[in-house]
């Protein structure tokens, strides 16, 4: 089975359901799909053929719905673009993927510099400055006559072409199959109780990974989304509480936000039944501060990637007493643990985490990478290499150590960052920390935590060393901690753990550090 074919299941079962609520304007699911249908025989006319690659660089919207399924319906592979990405990852996006088409925005014209041009189709959504001369209004290719027929894909088909975040360099191109988006929203419906009576609220961006599987939940099931026009805590927690949502997905840092919207305030009458959390790099207190919000929800929590779709889950029976866990491995994923030496370790033993799922591309774990990914040691006798390093206990829990690149090794000992930051946020002067090494000439690595206070003043450095000193091996706490405004992050707003091991071995101190402290 291919994901449209979900889609068009949904249109005919319930054709004027209202499948996506977004900029104030409502859509059925008839209306959507033959929107979709009309831009595909656009981009057709336009040159677009099977196998080509879409770059989808919009904010979202409407139109990045219809494209979505409109390149899919051409026999094309979508590639969705971060609209917060510049002109530097746009070009290594148009050139890794041999974009034949990318449908932007005027507003983020600017981007868009001469690596998208040549044989690039670019098709600007009307309205507004900075479209190109050469670029083809959308709403010509919308209005097209709808395409008479529909393609047929095969499960190991491409169904789109996903990058990843690009922590430590350039992104890279996954390439997803029809039989990986199936399974993958089979897995997320069956482990979070989705049904086609819901209304999700989709919190992320469409161009993540998040927000784009929750999309593709709604519309394969038939419900209904609404999409905010950005993300503001106080206005998702007010959707939350006065609206009929049942759904939302929500990533760390806004689970962290929306909690401090709340104040500590219940909300037992609100619709909401399920909350659904990426667990990987989720502190225990704002687990529980949304648990507490909404008492009458069923809240899970899970660990996927954007190459091995959902892994693990944490169901809602063990998300305070496992609190620190990514859960089990759901159905048909197999997780090992493997060493330095190639070795799978014992049951409780640390070392890189692998997947196997059936073969790549045909469960849940992708096919391989596109340009510039395609040269890397992937798998190794089918198991791919998540470059995670983590555990699995006795009873099959996961737990998610560390990003091996994130490991500190002090004194021929190992340290996960993950752990240090896990300690300095549990005080409650911490608003945010990042935990890197920096050299050291006695031990070859120290640890040195970058710390965003709660206020300023909030709490000292000398202070959280002494906390972290008392709740973990003396060896492990921080040898230096960075008093920062904010984080750097990147596009997707994930830590850039680079920079800041970069700051770190030029010195630590840079503009917006309040100070440095030495621990003993």
């Amino acid at each position: 089975m291919d994901f449209l074919s979900l889609v068009l299941a949904s249109a005919e079962r319930v054709p004027m359901k209202t499948a996506v609520v977004v900029g104030g304007a409502s859509i059925s699911y008839r209306t959507l799909v033959d929107r979709a249908f009309r831009l595909a025989a656009g981009l057709r006319r336009a040159g677009v053929a099977r196998g080509d690659a879409v770059g989808i660089y919009l904010h979202d919207c409407r139109e990045w719905i219809e494209t979505f399924l409109a390149a899919s319906l051409a026999g094309a592979w979508p590639v969705p673009i971060n609209y917060r990405y510049g002109g530097r990852e746009v070009s290594h996006i148009v050139r890794d993927a041999s974009l034949r088409a990318l449908v932007y925005e005027p507003a983020l014209a600017a981007a868009i510099d001469a690596t998208a041009r040549g044989n690039v189709i670019a098709i600007a959504v009307d309205g507004g400055d900075g479209t190109r001369d050469d670029a083809i209004p959308y709403s010509v290719l919308a209005g097209e006559t709808p395409m008479p027929s529909e393609p047929s894909a095969s499960p190991l088909d491409v169904h789109c072409i996903a990058y990843t975040s690009g922590t430590t360099g350039l992104p890279k191109g996954a390439l997803c199959t029809h039989a990986n988006t199936v399974l993958g929203h089979w897995t997320a419906a069956l482990y979070w109780g989705l049904v086609e009576s819901d209304r999700f609220l989709i919190a992320s961006p469409l161009c993540h990974r998040v927000g784009l599987g929750r999309l593709m939940n709604a519309l394969a099931l038939g419900a209904t989304c609404e999409l905010p026009p950005r993300f503001d805590a106080d206005d998702v927690l007010r959707r939350l509480t006065e609206t009929p949502v049942t759904v939302i997905s929500l990533v760390p840092t806004m689970a962290r936000m929306i909690a401090a919207a709340a104040g500590g305030r219940q909300f037992p009458d609100a619709a909401l039944r399920s909350i659904v959390l990426t667990g990987e790099a989720l502190p225990e207190t704002t687990r529980a501060a949304v648990i507490r919000m909404f008492p009458r929800a069923r809240c899970v929590s899970y660990f996927a990637s954007t190459e091995c779709g959902v892994v693990s889950v944490l169901d809602p029976e063990h998300q305070l007493t496992h609190g620190r866990s990514v859960g089990r491995p759901v159905a048909g994923v197999r997780v090992r643990i493997r060493d330095d030496s190639g070795a799978w370790v014992a049951v409780g033993e640390v070392g890189e985490i692998c997947i196997k799922s059936g073969e790549p591309g045909m469960g849940s774990v992708f096919r391989g990478y596109v340009g510039i990914g395609r040269s890397e040691d992937l798998f190794v006798d089918g198991w791919f290499r998540t470059g995670d390093v983590g555990r699995v206990d006795e009873d099959g829990f996961l737990y998610i150590v560390d990003r091996q690149k994130d490991m500190v090794i002090s004194g021929g000992l190992n340290i996960a960052s993950k752990e240090v930051e896990e300690v300095l946020l549990s005080h409650p002067g911490v608003r945010e920390a990042a935990v890197v090494a920096a050299p050291d000439d006695t031990y070859g690595e120290a640890v040195v935590a970058y710390v965003v206070p709660a206020t300023a003043g909030a709490v000292s450095a000398p202070e959280l060393i002494a906390h972290c000193r008392a709740r973990m091996a003396g060896y492990k706490k921080p040898r230096a901690v960075v008093f920062v405004d904010d984080l750097p992050r990147n596009a997707v707003g994930k830590v850039l753990k680079a920079e800041l091991r970069r700051r770190a071995a030029e010195g630590a101190a840079k503009p917006g550090t309040a100070h440095v402290t030495q621990g003993d």
